[in-house]
């Protein structure tokens, strides 16, 4: 974990930076990394003995995507996910939106809102294609790609 320190400590991520120190100049990450333990979702959900995820909320410093890679077979369940997003390269290899939209379609999933929170990026929400939950949100508005 590359541990971010400076005007705010609330960029750690598992991914070294990368624009990230561009954007912003007040945070750094001088300190040595540690070592986190980490599961995969599908390893979790086994060893909770959870049988079923209705929504996901992610906000990794850019590893969403490999998070969601890693875990298909609990991602099967899921009926809604949240993930933070973004234009830029904040962290080396980062993923940015066009590739979580495109890979999230892949397995059934379509981006019903969009909201831009920062020059760079924001939140989406994907709703998984031909659950309830699409019907069930209060969300009408499509949102371009």
């Amino acid at each position: 974990m590359h541990i971010s320190s400076g005007s705010q400590n609330l960029s750690s991520s598992v991914l070294p930076p990368k624009q990230h120190l561009d954007w912003y100049p007040g945070i750094d990450f001088d300190g040595p990394s540690i070592d986190v333990p980490s599961l995969t979702l599908n390893d979790w959900a086994a060893q909770e003995n959870v049988a079923s995820v209705d929504g996901l909320w992610l906000d990794l410093q850019g590893f969403e995507l490999p998070v969601m890679q890693a875990g298909v077979r609990t991602l099967q369940q899921v009926k809604v996910i949240v993930t933070e997003y973004s234009d830029v390269e904040l962290y080396a290899g980062q993923a940015r939106y066009g590739a979580i939209r495109k890979w999230l379609a892949q397995q059934g999933f379509i981006c019903v809102y969009k909201e831009r929170l920062w020059l760079y990026g924001g939140n989406a929400l994907f709703v998984q294609q031909g659950t309830s939950a699409k019907n069930s949100l209060a969300i009408e508005k499509r949102v371009a790609d």
